[in-house]
């Protein structure tokens, strides 16, 4: 499994130039979408419509995407939960937000 942290409160162009070159050498290394997991952080600052259209864009290819944000630990529970799911047991995960 994968985790591909993306920065969804950069602008979206950059977000699919990061992300496609990403994308790229992963697939060089036989790595397809069911293994990688689209961690999209910054969600408490993004750009009003980055997220629908990433989330639209790459879940239209395969990708599974969790949003969360790492400095406020909104997400948390949903990516613990995607990643205990793909790896099929418990998952622990703790964050220091000091």
């Amino acid at each position: 499994m994968i985790l591909l942290l993306v920065d969804s409160s950069e602008k979206i162009r950059n977000i699919r130039i990061k992300l496609e070159s990403s994308l790229d050498i992963l697939r060089q290394l036989d790595v397809g979408p069911s293994r990688i997991l689209l961690v999209l952080n910054k969600v408490d600052v993004i750009e009003e419509n980055s997220i629908p259209t990433i989330e639209g864009e790459y879940s239209a290819r395969g990708f599974k995407t969790v949003k969360i944000s790492a400095l406020r630990g909104e997400g948390m529970h949903q990516l613990k939960l995607q990643i205990s799911e793909r790896v099929k047991g418990p998952v622990g995960l703790h964050i220091d937000f000091r």
